[in-house]
């Protein structure tokens, strides 16, 4: 049933033809949704075979997901309120100056018609024997105080504009109260969810300190992933990469490495005591360090699973997927597509993890490889 199921999502996804008529596409788009919540009820149904002490680790470690990118994006609204604001005051600034030269102006012309007397066209116009010389005074002043009424009215727009201005400051201001008051709000939020993730952890590591041998759980943990990978490797085995992108196959040891970090664990590298040996690498880097594709291909998983935290898998063709666990929060859904380098998630501890980094595998046809045998040299 999950086969099938998985088969439908992902090839009705990643297999539409070139062009489709809006009819055929609505009707696929159905087909997907129905099969996204068909996945949806089977992860469920998975999920409540978990024991209890996972299952309030995982709704923790979820909802400390939500709150940072409901925080992230606050940020991004007051960083976009602040640009806002540094360009409505330098216009502020600018206005400011328009309006000081223009009073000065008016100022000027005052202090010369003071100079002048009550009358100074009339006065100088019977000063002057010459009626040639007095028309031109007389028009001259006319001029004037024309020139005068529309520097009186280019100082009220300017006034008008100033105004406005200071009114949209205000506005913006208040909008960044308001933000900065909702990051706060929510930056409390997250530290509460984190102390509950804390607390959580600590509940499921008193568990497991109780338990006689961990072997029992990491198998269940590596048989999870396992079937995980058959499913979506049976799913996607029709699915060809595009032409104009480089097949994987050609790019061993030439791959980008996911994010910078020191490499904790190799692959091969004993697991604990359970006689058990890694399938891929663990990279130790901050909390929240962006993590990248590897390669071209499509999201085929982006979802909690048991003993990898918030993971997202990556179909490149060819049998080969690129496998990123443990992080903090995830940026992509299954069914989208990625290019090399972009974004895809960032570094955390879930799954249980007690340090921040990233768990990274490559697989073809199911089977794990040595990562750092397809990554670039350092």
């Amino acid at each position: 049933m999950r086969r099938v199921v998985l088969a439908m999502l992902l090839g009705t996804a990643l297999a539409a033809p070139a062009q489709e008529d809006e009819q055929a596409a609505r009707e696929r788009l159905d087909d997907v949704k129905q099969a996204i919540e068909s996945v949806s009820h089977w992860l469920e149904d998975a999920r409540a075979n978990e024991d209890a002490t996972l299952t309030r680790l995982r709704e923790a470690e979820e909802a400390v997901a939500r709150s940072q990118q409901r925080l992230n994006r606050i940020n991004s609204d007051i960083t976009g309120l602040d640009d806002e604001l540094a360009g409505l005051e330098q216009r502020n600034r600018k206005l400011e100056a328009e309006a000081e030269r223009g009073r000065e102006t008016l100022r000027e012309v005052v202090r010369s018609a003071w100079r002048q007397g009550e009358q100074p066209a009339l006065r100088l116009f019977l000063s002057q024997k010459d009626p040639g010389q007095a028309a031109r005074l007389l028009e001259w002043h006319q001029r004037l105080g024309n020139h005068t009424r529309q520097q009186l009215a280019e100082l009220a727009d300017t006034m008008e504009a100033l105004e406005r201005n200071r009114q949209e400051m205000q506005a913006t201001r208040e909008q960044l109260a308001v933000k900065r008051e909702q990051a706060r709000e929510q930056r409390d939020e997250l530290q509460q969810r984190r102390n509950e993730r804390e607390q959580r952890l600590a509940e499921l590591r008193q568990r497991i300190s109780e338990r006689e041998s961990r072997l029992a759980s990491l198998r269940e943990d590596r048989e999870r992933l396992e079937a995980l990978i058959e499913e979506m490797a049976a799913s996607i085995s029709g699915i060809e990469a595009p032409e104009d992108i480089r097949p994987f196959s050609e790019l061993r040891a030439r791959l980008p490495w996911p994010l910078d970090g020191t490499v904790s664990n190799h692959f091969g590298d004993a697991v604990g005591d359970s006689g058990m040996q890694a399938n891929g690498i663990r990279i130790r880097a901050d909390k929240g360090t962006p993590v990248t594709a590897v390669h071209y291909g499509r999201v085929v998983f982006a979802n909690w699973l048991r003993g990898f935290g918030l993971m997202i898998i990556i179909d490149h063709g060819d049998g080969f997927m690129s496998l990123y666990g443990n992080n903090d929060t995830l940026s992509h859904s299954a069914g989208e597509w990625v290019q090399a380098g972009e974004t895809i998630a960032r570094t955390g501890n879930s799954g249980g993890r007690s340090q921040s980094g990233l768990y990274f595998e490559i697989r073809h046809n199911g089977q794990p490889e040595n990562p750092e045998a397809w990554l670039e040299k350092h």
